[in-house]
């Protein structure tokens, strides 16, 4: 496909007779370009505002915030195969919104990952497949928002416009090293983690943000999970994105401040601006904190390992055995070493020990091409280990 070729027409489709006609000119099996914009950043409740799609030389933008029902162009978008740059997203906004399920994927970021793209963004691959330099300035756009500039409708028009060409670039150089059937996998594995996704919150575990580690006691955890709660509330209220009214570092912090001090103290200093000048809001605080802090022990989050049966723990000379051949392998191949095996995964091989490839695949849950490349030297080094004494866990910084 050329470059010429993705210059074509673009259409928006705002109303339910363009939405059954787009439909109607989709073919099964077809190659559909597809990306969606959503309002995660400007609202709690997000939800996709705009899709994209290109195809036939033609692009075009379904505006679902006008009152239209997609339903029938998912119908047969899910016969396509979807080209789509970092997949995981798109794919399970669709499905919550609208139930929707793919079958075929052509994801392009996985497949630049497996050619050893440094980097992966799409307008980096659009760059150096065809030659164009996109504007970024709609990162950041609320595409809630209605009537969309034209420069707004031109960002979203690109995310789509280039990406079959982009695809068929990258399937070329994946057919030329051999790493097609690697890309099919993955994005295999892609369709199995979104349709496996469970997309309920969680607050037995969404209160653990980054950082949350660092508080070391039972009663820091639970003012923290409390001050999650009150901002889980403000966002709500709100219909703001749970960053907007405090952000996870500041969470924590007001968190280890609640523990260390007394009741009736004063907020911090270290409360941003914006929260500081709504009253109401600073008020609510002020309750969810005392409320925090008088938590008796019993209402306290207990130990995530409590009441489940302890995991063997891996020999850590085995984990550096295993990362150092891992990542010899990466270098071979030049790809990025988590692309080869995971940490993750290498920790459950590690304290597995499987004897079998087989028994490495279902540890590990890699797809075959990745036990392909490491379960050999894999289980060489763990039979070589099999006798070991050395026994001590992992650090949990091992693969930092």
């Amino acid at each position: 496909m050329s470059v010429h070729s993705c210059q074509g027409p673009l259409h928006y489709v705002s109303q339910q007779s363009q939405v059954e006609a787009l439909a109607q000119n989709i073919e099964p099996g077809i190659r559909v370009a597809l990306d969606t914009e959503a309002d995660s950043l400007h609202h709690y409740y997000e939800k996709v505002c705009l899709i994209q799609l290109s195809f036939g030389s033609h692009h075009y933008i379904v505006d679902p915030l006008a009152k239209v029902r997609v339903e029938p162009l998912l119908e047969k978008l899910a016969q396509c195969t979807l080209v789509i740059h970092g997949a995981d997203y798109d794919l399970r906004m669709l499905r919550r919104q609208w139930g929707f399920e793919a079958h075929q994927l052509f994801d392009t970021m996985c497949a630049a990952q497996l050619l050893g793209y440094e980097e992966l963004g799409l307008a980096s691959l659009v760059k150096r497949c065809c030659g164009v330099t996109l504007c970024k300035s709609g990162q950041r756009a609320d595409w809630s928002r209605r009537p969309l500039s034209p420069k707004l409708i031109e960002y979203a028009t690109n995310d789509s416009r280039y990406l079959l060409c982009v695809a068929e670039r990258l399937e070329h150089e994946l057919r030329i090293r051999g790493r097609v059937e690697w890309h099919r996998e993955m994005c295999q594995r892609i369709l199995e983690n979104v349709k496996c996704h469970n997309t309920a919150r969680s607050e037995a575990r969404q209160w653990r943000v980054k950082g949350w580690h660092t508080l070391k006691s039972s009663r820091a955890h639970a003012i923290l999970r409390e001050l999650w709660q009150w901002r889980e509330r403000e966002a709500q209220h709100a219909d703001l994105p749970p960053f907007r009214i405090l952000g996870n570092e500041m969470l924590v912090r007001l968190a280890a401040w609640t523990e260390a001090t007394s009741a009736g103290d004063a907020l911090p200093d270290f409360i941003p601006p914006h929260l500081a000048s709504s009253v109401r809001r600073l008020e609510s605080l002020r309750r969810a904190v005392e409320h925090a802090r008088a938590l008796p022990p019993e209402k306290w989050p207990r130990p995530s390992h409590v009441n489940c049966k302890q995991a063997p723990k891996p020999s850590k000379s085995l984990c550096e055995e295993l990362k150092a051949c891992r990542d010899e392998i990466a270098a071979k191949y030049d790809v990025p070493p988590q692309l080869i095996t995971p940490s993750t995964a290498l920790l459950e091989i590690a304290a597995a020990r499987p004897h079998t490839c087989e028994e490495l695949k279902a540890v590990s849950k890699l797809c075959n091409w990745q036990v392909e490349l490491i379960g050999e030297p894999f289980l060489r080094i763990i039979r070589a280990h099999e006798h070991a004494s050395d026994v001590s866990p992992a650090s949990s910084n091992l693969f930092d």
